[in-house]
């Protein structure tokens, strides 16, 4: 699924976290491997994050801010 988040006023189209850990996963390289496991762990942080965390912070306004496509 792709996102669109607006960064410093500029609309900006990315991949989702779920589509990106995926892909990634598909391509297979002992790199690629490494990135997956990074990626989850930064999915699992972001969900255990409380409310008041930046990162939750950050993820609530990028959520305002998006507009899946």
């Amino acid at each position: 699924m792709r996102v669109t988040v607006t960064f410093q006023g500029v609309p900006i189209t990315v991949v989702g976290l779920d589509d990106l850990i995926r892909n990634t996963r598909a391509i297979g390289r002992p790199q690629d491997k490494r990135d997956v496991r990074a990626l989850e762990r930064t999915r699992a942080a972001s969900a255990e994050a409380p409310q008041d965390h930046p990162a939750k912070a950050g993820a609530a306004r990028a959520a305002r801010s998006t507009r899946r496509s």
